[in-house]
């Protein structure tokens, strides 16, 4: 008897240290996500949509865990398991992941469009060299019109100048 209570007691023991485990890895995620929009800036609808599929993904994990080990049932103990690793990995790791990993990767996006403005730049200059020259076309075009414009309007001037010429002489 004394040999299946201690198994019980073991069993459930383990399911605590797994759920202390899920809960930390729920606050990981978080800090994942939490990095992800320091470095990607987006809007509020993309921010709606990321905590949708956290909590989709979270949910998840948990269902797992209780269906994998407990055949569905929730227990206090499970609950606290989650709380205390969620509490364990926001005073241990929590506090500086975020700020060190953010800055980490924001210097290096700010590098990498560095170097890409400059290649960019180089890249550029022949297409800006084409650019002006279309331009310059199309003013020289445009002016071609413009002189062709008036040279019409003079033509018609003086066909309507003859034909009034040639209706009032009859």
């Amino acid at each position: 008897m004394n040999w299946q209570i201690s198994e019980l007691v073991g069993s459930e023991a383990s399911l605590f240290l797994k759920a202390v485990q899920l809960g930390m890895e729920i606050v990981f995620l978080y800090d994942l996500l939490r990095i992800f929009r320091r470095v990607v800036l987006h809007n509020v609808a993309g921010e709606i949509v990321e905590d949708l599929l956290y909590w989709i993904l979270v949910g998840y994990k948990m269902y797992l865990l209780l269906m994998t080990e407990n055949a569905g049932g929730l227990r206090f103990y499970i609950v606290l398991g989650i709380g205390i690793g969620c509490i364990l990995y926001l005073n241990s790791i929590g506090k500086f992941f975020v700020k060190k990993v953010s800055g980490i990767l924001i210097k290096i996006k700010y590098k990498l469009f560095r170097i890409l403005y400059k290649g960019k730049r180089r890249a550029e200059v022949p297409l800006i060299k084409l650019r002006n020259k279309y331009h310059t076309f199309q003013k020289w075009a445009d002016i071609k019109k413009r002189k062709n414009y008036q040279l019409m309007k003079k033509k018609l001037t003086q066909f309507c100048k003859m034909i009034k010429i040639v209706l009032c002489k009859q």
